[in-house]
């Protein structure tokens, strides 16, 4: 397929762009994860001095709290967008189904739940 030179330019531009602003929000992704992960320590161990003290003073045991992070849906932002030449390679029928990709009968995209079960 051939495209115009002003569209491939136009499209490069884009992608610069896009990779610019994706290892700019990473930088702030970063940075909030770093805070949130602080907060999470902070407030475990409020909760912790919490429990200790009642147990201390009342004899009560208070079951405690604590907040951890959930690692299981992290994907990095540049892998995607540096990657630009994988984005139309087939990825496989595990990792499609990972990614909830699927296809009908008729040929038609299917996501989300509906193509897990298909």
């Amino acid at each position: 397929m051939w495209i115009s030179k002003a569209e491939y330019l136009d499209l490069r531009d884009d992608r610069a762009e896009a990779i610019g602003r994706s290892e700019a929000l990473e930088k702030r992704v970063y940075a909030l994860e770093t805070s949130n992960d602080w907060l999470r320590v902070q407030f475990s161990k409020c909760d912790i001095e919490r429990a200790a003290l009642i147990q201390r003073y009342l004899g009560v045991q208070v079951p405690t709290i604590r907040f951890e992070e959930d690692v299981s849906h992290n994907t990095p932002v540049s892998h995607i967008i540096n990657d630009a030449g994988q984005l139309f390679a087939d990825v496989g029928d595990k990792e499609a189904i990972r990614l909830g990709v699927g296809w009908d009968d008729d040929g038609n995209y299917i996501h989300g739940a509906e193509a897990a079960t298909s």
